[in-house]
């Protein structure tokens, strides 16, 4: 019996030498114990999963007909729908207004639809970067992106380096490649040219780069503006989809479910910058001013006449967007000027 208890001593002491051993030689990156568990969830979840690239999963794909959207240097620009989620389904975020209902989170004041991104920056992680690279424009895809990917301050040429380097939660994109865009000024313009032909009988005047200006009343009064005037206007600013994002007509905001009960609807005072510069506004007493398409826009227009003004991101808000306006979107807006005095 002690003969026995001796050997199964020794065996344990063996046993538990052997796994010291195998914990040094084991190596010890950040993301070891994170890469054991995504290997083991595909293997599981998805036997079928291809590698691609530097390391990200492809579960399913419907390719696209149309070019391949390549290095970030040919193409710079994604326009593209997706939803993002974890590893257990949960929705991180989506450009899709049938998720956002299904969510409850939907509000008709929101933007859903495509979305330009800049690719190879802050706008963009690594690893949906790297799902991208081998698209073609029209096709769809979904893909695990493993959390050493998940960086967008960094871009580095091999999986190792990423591992080493960056840490994040894994997740599943599901992403439709709808153009790759090597300028996007030019695409911007193609969008307005394309919009103005559909919806304006009679040519549009072009009065400055990439901004149009369609009259749709004649001034009531064609006395320019002078320094300090102040002005009274109404506006609906809106996408080129017919989106509104704002108007200082109460019932517009109502339809376009951005009503809200802090805003005065009322014609906006407005007054032109005492230096007399070329296009400069300010708002009511503050001294906010407007985006440089808008405020060039107002100088054009004379008391009683009402427009349409059209212009590219440039104009607007360009490659940062805001509130529920996307980024590089050309804007529309319609405005009617109601009267002007003196400050």
């Amino acid at each position: 019996m002690e003969m026995n208890r001796i050997v199964i001593f020794i065996c344990a002491a063996a046993a538990a030498c052997l796994m010291a051993s195998c914990s040094k030689n084991e190596s010890t990156g950040v993301n070891d114990s994170n890469k054991r568990f995504l290997e083991a969830w595909l293997k599981v979840n998805h036997p079928n999963a291809v590698k691609d690239g530097l390391g990200i999963y492809i579960l399913d794909e419907t390719p696209g007909s149309g070019k391949t959207a390549g290095k970030p240097e040919d193409y710079p620009y994604a326009y593209l729908e997706y939803t993002s989620t974890d590893l257990e389904g949960n929705i991180i975020e989506s450009t899709e207004a049938s998720v956002a209902k299904q969510l409850g989170s939907y509000a008709d004041g929101n933007y859903y639809g495509p979305v330009i991104r800049l690719r190879n920056s802050t706008a963009m992680t690594a690893g949906q970067e790297m799902v991208l690279n081998s698209m073609n424009v029209g096709g769809r895809r979904k893909a695990v992106i493993p959390g050493w990917f998940n960086t967008t301050n960094f871009r580095y040429k091999s999986e190792e380096e990423y591992l080493k380097n960056v840490t994040g939660e894994d997740i599943i994109l599901d992403v439709t490649l709808l153009d790759a865009i090597s300028d996007i000024t030019a695409w911007q313009l193609d969008s307005i040219y394309r919009y103005m032909a559909h919806n304006f009988k009679t040519p549009v005047d072009s009065l400055k780069y990439g901004f149009y200006y369609y009259q749709l009343e004649p001034p009531t009064d064609t006395t320019s503006f002078e320094s300090n005037d102040i002005v009274y206007i109404n506006y609906t600013g809106r996408l080129l989809s017919g989106k509104v994002f704002d108007t200082t007509d109460e019932k517009t905001a109502k339809d376009a479910g951005i009503f809200s009960t802090s805003s005065k609807y009322e014609p906006l005072k407005v007054t032109r910058a005492s230096d007399y510069k070329d296009y400069s506004f300010t708002v009511g007493s503050s001294s906010a001013g407007f985006v440089d398409g808008f405020s060039y826009c107002l100088s054009r227009m004379k008391t009683g006449e009402k427009g349409v003004c059209i212009f590219y991101s440039e104009l607007g808000y360009k490659g940062t967007g805001k509130g529920n306006i996307p980024a590089f979107s050309p804007l529309r807006f319609e405005i009617e000027m109601i009267g002007k005095n003196k400050k």
